[in-house]
């Protein structure tokens, strides 16, 4: 009686790890439904570092004046660490999700703060992710609002 109670709690232990241990694409360092935060937030921050772990190699940002690269887009946003303020509102936000990819399509309103004035920018953009060993942006595609 003993070994079947025994054997019958490891299969359960074992069925409990094997279910709840795997890395999911739910989990992780950053979710497929607030990484579009973290991307915005490094950038207010100018966080280099942590716009690089949210992005995928080869993200493109592609705006009306082209298509950039990570590294294009963190050349544009440096000169400007430490001289102006970035404030980002989003709304309006529709998220499609797979398992492993998912995509947002959002209005979004930029504050740029500076010395001598404010300007306001509002935006609607879609953001690609995928999930591999976390989830990373691939794209974001941003077109101005008139």
């Amino acid at each position: 009686m003993n070994k079947c109670i025994l054997c019958i709690t490891s299969i359960i232990l074992l069925i409990a790890i094997v279910t709840f241990g795997q890395s999911k694409p739910s989990s992780g360092k950053y979710r497929s439904d607030n990484i579009i935060t973290e991307y915005y937030d490094s950038i207010s921050k100018f966080d280099f570092k942590k716009l690089r772990e949210i992005c995928s190699k080869d993200f493109q940002l592609v705006e009306e004046s082209g298509v950039y690269s990570l590294e294009d887009h963190i050349g544009f946003l440096k000169p400007d660490s430490g001289k102006i303020k970035v404030e980002y509102s989003i709304e309006n936000i529709l998220l499609k999700k797979e398992e492993m990819a998912s995509w947002l399509v959002y209005t979004k309103t930029t504050k740029i703060i500076t010395e001598n004035k404010n300007i306001i920018i509002k935006s609607r953009e879609t953001a690609i992710s995928t999930y591999k060993n976390g989830w990373e942006i691939r794209l974001v595609h941003s077109t101005r609002m008139k």
